[in-house]
């Protein structure tokens, strides 16, 4: 069974989760993802300190939500990986649309600097 927390610090929403990522615990994880973007967030953190098992089988079921972020300039970014489901991660591809980062500091500090870069987009420049 998952059990998730969820934070915020500023415009980034941090969700603790713990127990297993399985079937149950990926449809739980996705609906709080939506309930959390109706809100108008656009930045998460899965803090996964507490998670013990990612089943891959079921990773399938959080694509839509994921890609549906990276497609309005969201991310989400995994942080407090075992090694087991780190590698979990990255043997599924996911690497190519989340971020992933050893602590929750490292993922707060990266997804404030993105939020300033942003500011800064080609186009943006009135130098140009």
């Amino acid at each position: 069974m998952l059990t998730i927390k969820v934070r915020s610090h500023g415009d980034i929403v941090i969700l603790d989760l713990a127990g297993i990522l399985d079937l149950e615990g990926a449809n739980f994880l996705r609906e709080k993802i939506q309930e959390e973007r109706q809100k108008g967030f656009l930045k998460f953190i899965l803090n996964c300190s507490l998670l013990t098992n990612i089943m891959s089988t079921y990773l399938q079921n959080l694509l839509t939500p994921i890609r549906s972020l990276v497609l309005i300039r969201g991310v989400i970014a995994f942080c407090n990986l075992t090694p087991s489901n780190h590698k979990v991660l990255k043997t599924s591809m996911y690497y190519f649309i989340i971020k992933v980062f050893e602590t929750e500091e490292e993922a707060l500090g990266a997804l404030t600097v993105k939020k300033k870069e942003s500011e800064s987009l080609p186009g943006n420049d009135s130098s140009e």
